[in-house]
Formats: C-alpha cells, sequence, structure tokens
C-alpha cells in the first residue's frame, strides 16, 4: 500500500511539472510603449547656423547667415556685403519685412531676396530643402535622384537644379551639410555649419 502511494505521488509531480514546462510567457515589446520618432518634415521649430555663397553673372558674395524657423514663421540674420551690414528679416511664406535704417520694406519673400542677393531665391522652398526635402507648398518636383541609402541627392523645384552635396548627422537625423543650387547663370551654395531643433525629439 505504501509503495502505491509513493507512485501515485510520483506520477502527480511529473505531471504537474510537464504541464509547467509547456507553460508560454508572451514577451513584451518594449519599443510599443515609445513614442514615434517624428520625421523631419513634422519638425518645424529649428535654427542653422550657415554661409550662403550668391554668384550671379556679374558678381559674387558670401553672406553669413542664422536662420530661425517656427512653424511658418522665420526669422534671418544676414551678415555680408549687403550694401548696409546686417540685415533682420522677420516673413512668413507671403510676405517678408526687413528694417533698413528708419525705413521699413514689406514685400514678398521672393522680391525681398532679389533686392537683397540679386538672385530670387525661394525662402519658402528653401525651409524644406535644408530639412532635405522638396517643398510640398511648391510646383512637384522633377528629376529626382537618390543615394543609395535613400536621402535626397537632386532634383529640379520652383526653377531651381537643386544638388545636396553632403549631408551630417544631426541628433536621430541626417540633415544636409552642403546644397548648391543653379539657375541658369544664377547659382547659391549654402554650407550648413550647425542644426538645432527648438523641440529636443531630434537629439534623443
Amino acid at each position: 500500500m505504501k509503495n502505491h502511494l509513493l507512485l501515485w505521488v510520483g506520477a502527480l509531480l511529473i505531471t504537474l511539472l510537464s504541464g509547467c514546462a509547456t507553460t508560454s510567457y508572451q514577451a513584451i515589446n518594449v519599443d510599443e510603449f515609445e513614442p514615434a520618432k517624428p520625421s523631419l518634415s513634422e519638425l518645424d521649430n529649428w535654427q542653422i547656423n550657415a554661409k550662403l555663397g550668391i554668384r550671379t553673372a556679374t558678381d559674387a558674395q558670401s553672406i553669413r547667415m542664422l536662420w530661425q524657423q517656427q512653424g511658418e514663421e522665420y526669422q534671418l540674420r544676414l551678415n555680408g556685403p549687403l550694401g548696409f551690414g546686417t540685415a533682420y528679416i522677420v516673413g512668413n511664406s507671403d510676405q517678408a519685412e526687413i528694417q533698413k535704417g528708419e525705413q521699413l520694406i514689406i514685400t514678398s519673400p521672393q522680391q525681398l531676396a532679389m533686392q537683397l542677393t540679386g538672385i530670387p531665391l525661394p525662402i519658402t522652398a528653401l525651409s524644406w530643402w535644408v530639412k532635405g526635402l522638396v517643398s510640398p507648398n511648391h510646383t512637384t518636383a522633377t528629376s529626382i535622384q537618390r543615394t543609395q541609402t535613400g536621402q535626397l541627392e537632386s532634383f529640379q523645384q520652383a526653377g531651381w537644379q537643386i544638388s545636396i552635396l553632403s549631408y551630417s548627422q544631426t541628433g536621430a537625423y541626417w540633415t544636409p551639410k552642403k546644397i548648391a543650387g543653379r539657375q541658369g547663370e544664377l547659382s547659391f551654395k549654402l554650407i550648413i555649419s550647425d542644426w538645432q531643433f527648438s523641440n529636443n525629439k531630434a537629439a534623443e
């Protein structure tokens, strides 16, 4: 009788252990609890320090630029041979204004760029190009070429042939470091030395 009891207890333990061995547990994906990284097109609060080179058929100049973008609003500080030293510009996609002594000039962004630099630089389109993106607010980009890693390399938009010559890493993103544009005899080259995103997600 004692032996039968021992056999019964042993069989019960084996059954319980085999049941535990087949119990499965669902793994928790930690990434599901982390917020998705926003795309560059969603990051519209940023600042760059850059040097802008301008060339026309008869002239060439180099301008230092501090560009602050907040949504659709921007502020530019330009230093260089503009004829009156430092220029402060504020504007949006519809209009831009510059204080020149006691005179306040208000016009379209492209007309103001023409007055200052001698070329019709499309500021609102450039605010997308500097992030390595085509502008969604201008004519459809054509002749798009990409690098092997999928980054924009060259395209045509708003009357300009744009080439993104190099990229650098800014936090979790790759952003253009050197951009060149050509429109007939007019050309520009933008060399970005520093990128900052106001919403710090880019640095995470």
